[in-house]
């Protein structure tokens, strides 16, 4: 938007442009807007900035250094290095002359020809134009597969050079799961040798979830261990290969570019948030953000053991508002529309299309159709998001023919008032249409970003957003600066209000919720297919769902209202407080949907990860997790097989047996409010048959989940403890 638009326009006498009459004030204005000035804001008017003030804000913003090469041994950052700005560059010549800045990173889009083959991508980013080669496969004829140039940086004054090159990569399933090896080859730089795995012809993927995999400010210190989780997954993923890595949102943390040291600094500590809106974000701040969130791309994908991750395990990646900034889409109009808010926006669509889905920034937008033949998982989203002048960009794949994926972007449509607009759903929905096949597909994995089933605090919302308490606060915070944390630099809002506007159970996006629910529970009807919602973004662990209420007397088998609503946040991130996980099991309360659907939390948290004490919060656990989610087969075995726990944890199955995880199936009549997880005390060394880890039971077909709960914040190995139960599949 142009910085004229957001000026204030020349004053006559009476206080207005042209002599004109101020605004018309609604209803609702009255209420929101006690004086003029909040009037005039409301409308869209805000104040001139003056020259001095926008060269205070170019001139004292930093320009980020470049990211520092991949070392010569192709080895990544340590956590501290990454988060020290003050971290020495390499030192012996070897490694500075390296041309590798970040990479190898693998996705996975789709697979074709009956679920024969496997197609993804592999991802480098170079300091200097070359002829990068992949080779796939071992033994003395591997596959040679050329890197395509997809991006490069524009060099300016300051600005570091980045060339950006993906190799496409086609697998052949077989009879039994794989390692691919793959070798990458840059001039200049030692060969990279890696392996990713591929599931057997047929077979469902071993699927990895997770979410808020970045540091808020000041929540590196609290975890000092850094991002240890990463470690248990690769030690996991050597027990029993993970196919693919779900990233439910906040795969990269970019707040810190308006904290200390970033080049929004001075613009955030504007004490005005409307001379804040009103600067201009002209071409030499444009290149200082933009070279913030280049430098910070590559070295957070360059920090171990996450870059190791990324080079073993192929992506599939949904991004939420921290992989932006904090909140963004959730601020009132007048700010999303700011000069620097909007440019914020495209920095971060540009680095995100890149890093996480290997697509250019251009494609979609200059050639749509031809973009999306050639990346048949991607969904064009109708419009150009009201911020971000970009179509939203959706995911359906499937990991085997047994379970389809699709992932929401439920970030680019954003505003205040709408989470996606209404054709974005009816694109969505038709193309689960095409891809969830009667019969064949026996789970459909839907990823929201923000949970969808979980505990309301609207009472909170409405209260952080009351003028009777806020206005107070706020004359208090300008006036003393005592409650500097309390208001945000962004809208001026209380903090915490984007996050609760963020939720799609908060009053604003109540009905949006609630019409998107029935009407997945109707596509689940209609196509005889059990659908899961994944979600991160609340830092905590706690499975949400939705069933049928007790009168209708339906076991959960038979339920396609049963939606379970599993939430693994965060990898990395700091959890919130205990007390505050403690006020959300408190707000657990039954809630009826509609006049045929239930709602709670599953208790699951029985005992600590710690120290196996009993925990009184069994609804929220807050810890850093991840989540495994696996198809049960034929032969598979009840967990309590091998672990005791009381009677009252699970529900007596037809013939006596005790059935753990999660649910009885068959004809045993077991409703969903009955179900309950349990305590999973391996560590995933539970084998069935020998070769196949257990994560709960739920027979043939049901989706087996295993949330994997750290143990100690502190310990670098980041061991974990699971929790599983499981989800049965819709039988008819």
């Amino acid at each position: 938007m142009a910085a004229a638009t957001l000026e204030e326009p020349n004053a006559t006498a009476n206080g207005h442009a042209n002599g004109s009459a101020a605004p018309e004030l609604s209803r609702k204005d009255s209420v929101d807007a006690s004086s003029l000035a909040e009037a005039e804001e409301a409308h869209g008017v805000l104040h001139r900035v003056s020259s001095k003030e926008e060269q205070k804000v170019t001139e004292g913003a930093p320009m980020m250094a470049p990211p520092t090469a991949v070392s010569s041994e192709n080895k990544g950052k340590d956590f501290s290095e990454t988060f020290d700005p003050a971290a020495p560059a390499p030192t012996n010549a070897e490694d500075q002359a390296s041309p590798l800045l970040c990479g190898p990173i693998l996705r996975y889009t789709h697979q074709s020809e009956e679920f024969s083959k496997w197609h993804g991508s592999a991802l480098i980013v170079l300091s200097k134009e070359s002829q990068p080669v992949l080779h796939l496969g071992g033994g003395e004829s591997p596959e040679k597969v050329e890197g395509k140039l997809l991006y490069k940086r524009n060099e300016g004054k300051g600005v570091s050079p980045g060339f950006f090159y993906r190799f496409d990569i086609v697998v052949g399933h077989e009879e039994k799961e794989k390692l691919v090896e793959y070798t990458i080859e840059v001039e200049g730089a030692k060969p990279i040798e890696r392996k990713f795995a591929i599931a057997a012809k047929g077979e469902a993927f071993n699927i990895l979830f997770h979410s808020c995999n970045g540091f808020c400010d000041g929540a590196e210190e609290a975890m000092a261990s850094g991002p240890a989780l990463w470690n248990d997954v690769l030690r996991k993923h050597e027990a029993q290969p993970f196919h693919v890595m779900v990233g439910g949102g906040d795969q990269i943390y970019s707040d810190a570019v308006q904290m200390p040291g970033g080049p929004l600094e001075q613009w955030a500590k504007m004490k005005s948030g409307r001379h804040r809106a009103a600067i201009d974000f002209n071409d030499e701040l444009k290149a200082k953000v933009d070279q913030w969130y280049f430098t910070n791309s590559c070295d957070w994908f360059n920090t171990n053991p996450f870059r190791e991750a990324t080079s073993l395990i192929p992506s599939v990646n949904i991004w939420d508002d921290h992989d932006i900034i904090d909140g963004y889409g959730s601020y009132k109009d007048r700010w999303q529309r700011s000069p620097v808010f909007e440019g914020i926006g495209e920095i971060a669509w540009r680095w995100m299309v890149l890093f996480q889905h290997h697509l250019a920034p251009e494609a979609p937008a200059q050639a749509p159709k031809k973009a999306m033949d050639e990346e048949p998982a991607y969904i064009l989203h109708p419009k150009n998001g009201p911020y971000i002048k970009h179509q939203g960009l959706s995911i359906s794949s499937t990991f085997g023919p047994d379970i389809s994926f699709i992932g929401f972007d439920c970030r680019t449509d954003r505003t205040q008032k709408i989470i996606c607009n209404p054709d974005t759903y009816d694109s969505l929905f038709a193309r689960m249409e095409k891809d969830v096949v009667s019969g064949r597909t026996k789970h459909l994995l839907v990823l929201l970003g923000v949970p969808i089933a979980y505990p309301r605090l609207v009472w909170l919302e409405n209260a952080m957003s009351s003028p009777h308490l806020v206005r107070p606060l706020r004359w208090i915070s300008k006036a003393t600066g005592i409650l500097g944390g309390v208001f945000n630099d962004f809208d001026g809002a209380v903090e915490l209000l984007d996050d609760l506007q963020d939720h799609w159970a908060c009053g604003l996006h109540k009905k949006e919720r609630n019409k998107l629910v029935v009407r997945l529970q109707n596509f689940a009807k209609k196509k005889g297919v059990r659908i899961t919602i994944l979600s991160g973004d609340v830092h905590l662990a706690a499975v949400g769902r939705f069933y049928s209420k007790k009168s209708l007397n339906i076991p959960q088998e038979k339920d396609h209202r049963y939606i379970v609503n599993l939430i693994s946040s965060a990898i990395t991130n700091a959890p919130p407080p205990a007390a505050v996980a403690q006020v959300l099991n408190q707000r657990n309360k039954l809630h009826h949907l509609d006049d045929s659907t239930d709602e709670n939390l599953m208790k699951i948290w029985n005992v600590s990860a710690h120290d196996n004490s009993s925990r009184i919060n069994e609804c929220t656990y807050p810890s850093r997790n991840f989540a495994v989610i696996r198809l049960t087969k034929e032969g598979d075995h009840p967990l309590n097989t091998a672990i005791k726990v009381k009677e009252s944890e699970g529900s007596t199955a037809k013939g006596g047996d005790k059935v753990l995880g999660g649910e009885a199936t068959g004809n045993d009549s077991v409703r969903a409010k009955k179900v309950r997880g349990t305590a999973v005390d391996h560590d995933l060394t539970l084998r069935n048959d020998g070769d196949e880890i257990s994560h709960g039971y739920g027979g043939k077909d049901a989706l087996s989940i295993s949330i994997q709960i750290e143990i100690d914040s502190k310990d670098k190995e980041g061991k974990t403890k699971g929790y599983g139960f499981s989800i049965p599949p819709l039988l008819a």
